[in-house]
């Protein structure tokens, strides 16, 4: 029998727009100013099209240093200026959504077409009604320009990494499966921080600050405000790490 496949909902028209530009994209058909305006646009519409933005931004970071120095001088030549200013978001979210923008986007790394639905507990959904045989799992697409875009920067890492299961795939695609749902998810898994030199996570103080740096990029953890809840409910992969590990020591359960 062949294999069902289920839409979950209507696309809504801005993720149809987005793969259009996606699609030109891949086909070289890109103007700065054009993908300017485009971003400024999915700024407004992040609710319905996060992934979109984080692909914009993706495709801005590739061509800056050939944009003309007059145009990125307004921003003192520096993208993740631009991309702050553009998106009002700190610089570390500005990070995490080019990031998710390629690994989604970018055609570098495997994602699947289609994938099983599964729970918040990873368990396979299965087909209410079948007839009186063996409910089949619901099949559905795989879309990341329909996927919350905060779901996404969650697992941008394992993708780059080729580490993706067939469980966090499911609860990707699955609307009901939330940010937080993926984050315990992840939270429950094994990790050796020690020896664990290919992530390449530190910490180190600085004037009072505890920062952590990853992959050449360093963010606040606790400043003079406290912890930077903003940069972990943003999702920012090493900021994340370090709350891991501060409320893991104190036996604390992570919101």
């Amino acid at each position: 029998m062949a294999e069902k496949t289920t839409a979950i909902s209507k696309v809504p028209e801005a993720i149809v727009k987005a793969r259009q530009w996606h699609a030109k994209a891949l086909a070289g058909e890109i103007d700065y100013e054009l993908l300017d305006d485009h971003l400024r646009v999915q700024v407004q519409q992040e609710s319905l099209a996060g992934m979109a933005l984080a692909y914009d931004l993706y495709l801005m970071h590739c061509y800056w240093d050939k944009l003309p120095s007059e145009w990125t001088g307004q921003w003192e030549y520096d993208f993740w200026e631009y991309g702050c200013q553009r998106t009002g978001k700190q610089k570390g979210t500005v990070q995490n959504y080019r990031r998710a923008g390629e690994a989604f986007g970018s055609g570098k790394y495997e994602i699947p077409e289609t994938v099983q639905l599964r729970g918040k507990n990873g368990s396979l959904i299965l087909e209410q009604d079948n007839f009186g045989e063996d409910p089949d799992p619901i099949e559905v697409p795989v879309e990341p320009f329909s996927i919350p875009v905060s779901k996404l920067v969650l697992t941008t890492t394992k993708v780059k990494n080729g580490e993706m299961t067939d469980e966090l795939w499911g609860m990707l695609v699955n609307p009901q499966t939330t940010w937080a749902d993926i984050h315990r998810k992840l939270l429950d898994e094994d990790f050796d921080w020690r020896s664990s030199d290919r992530m390449a996570w530190r910490a180190h103080e600085d004037g009072g600050m505890i920062l952590v740096s990853e992959n050449g990029e360093t963010f606040a953890l606790v400043d003079a405000h406290g912890l930077n809840w903003d940069e972990y409910q943003a999702g920012v992969q090493a900021v994340v790490k370090g709350f891991r590990i501060i409320f893991g020591s104190l036996g604390l359960d992570l919101p």
